[in-house]
C-alpha cells in the first residue's frame, strides 16, 4: 500500500480546484445537519484543501484544519486567505493520535476521507475523547453499496488510488459509532453519477492506474460490476455517500 501522503501531495493542486469537493451536495447537508453556532470551536479532520473548514469558519468562532499532508494544508491556507477567512488554524497530524486534551471541541467534521484511515475505531475513539459533552461529530464519506457482496467498489477505488484502505457500508459505520459511545442523531444519504473519466479524476485515463481500471472493467463479469453500481454499457459509476451526525452524550 502506498502512503496516502504521496497521493495527496502530488494531487494537491487538483483537489484545490475540485468543484465537487468545494460545492458538493454533501457539504451543504453536513453544515446544515451539524447546526454550528457562533460560540462553537470546531476541528475538521483530514481537512485536505480545507473546503469544509472554510464553510465551518463562517458559522463558528474557530476552526482547526487538521490533516496529515503538508501540501494539502498549504493549499487550504492559500484558499482561505483568498477568501479572507482568518479564524482557521492549520495543524499537521494523525487522526488516530489527536494532540488535544479531552473535551476540547464542540464540533468535529470529517468529510470524504475516512476510507483512507487504517484504524477507524481509533479515529472514532479519539474523536469521542476530544469532543465536549453534547458535542457533534459530522462524518461524510463514500458508502459501499448494500448490493456489493464481492467488494467490487473498494477494488476499483484501490486501482484508482492505492492508498485507499476501505469504504464501508452505512450499517457498519452506525455500529462502529454506537460501539464507541456516540448517539446517532441524523443520517442522510445521496448519490452522484460519474463518467469513468470524471470518477478517476485527478487520475488520468491514460495513466497506469487508468489503464488498469479500464482493463478491470472490460474483463469483469457484468453482474459483479452492477453490484458495485458500475454500468459498463453506459460507462458510468454511481457513487453513494452518507452524512452521519452523532453526538457525545
Amino acid at each position: 500500500m502506498s502512503d496516502f501522503k504521496e497521493f495527496f501531495s502530488k494531487n494537491a493542486d487538483s483537489y484545490a480546484k475540485s468543484q465537487s469537493h468545494k460545492k458538493g451536495e454533501d457539504l451543504g447537508q453536513l453544515i446544515q445537519a451539524i447546526n454550528p453556532v457562533s460560540s462553537d470551536i470546531a476541528i475538521d479532520l483530514a481537512s485536505g484543501t480545507g473546503f469544509t473548514a472554510m464553510e465551518l469558519a463562517f458559522h463558528v468562532s474557530k476552526v482547526v484544519a487538521f490533516d496529515g499532508t503538508k501540501e494539502m494544508l498549504e493549499k487550504a491556507e492559500s484558499l482561505a486567505s483568498e477568501r479572507r477567512i482568518k479564524n482557521i488554524d492549520y495543524v499537521i497530524g494523525d487522526v488516530s493520535e489527536l494532540p488535544y486534551p479531552e473535551n476540547t471541541f464542540d464540533i468535529i467534521t470529517c468529510r470524504r476521507a475516512a476510507h483512507h484511515f487504517t484504524d477507524k475505531k481509533k479515529f472514532l475513539s479519539e474523536s469521542f475523547r476530544v469532543l465536549k459533552k453534547g458535542g457533534r461529530l459530522g462524518l461524510v464519506d463514500m458508502a459501499v453499496p448494500e448490493s456489493d457482496q464481492h467488494n467490487v467498489f473498494n477494488h476499483i477505488e484501490f486501482i484508482r488510488d492505492n492508498s485507499h484502505i476501505a469504504a464501508e457500508k452505512v450499517e457498519t459505520w452506525k455500529n462502529l459509532l454506537e460501539d464507541t459511545g456516540f448517539r446517532l442523531s441524523n443520517i442522510l444519504t445521496s448519490s452522484e453519477e460519474y463518467t469513468v473519466e470524471n470518477w478517476l479524476s485527478p487520475v488520468k485515463m491514460e495513466s497506469p492506474e487508468g489503464k488498469d481500471l479500464q482493463k478491470y472493467l472490460k474483463e469483469t463479469a457484468n453482474e459483479l460490476l452492477l453490484e458495485g453500481n458500475i454500468n459498463r454499457e453506459e460507462g458510468t459509476i454511481l457513487k453513494e455517500r452518507f452524512v452521519i451526525i452523532a453526538e457525545k452524550p
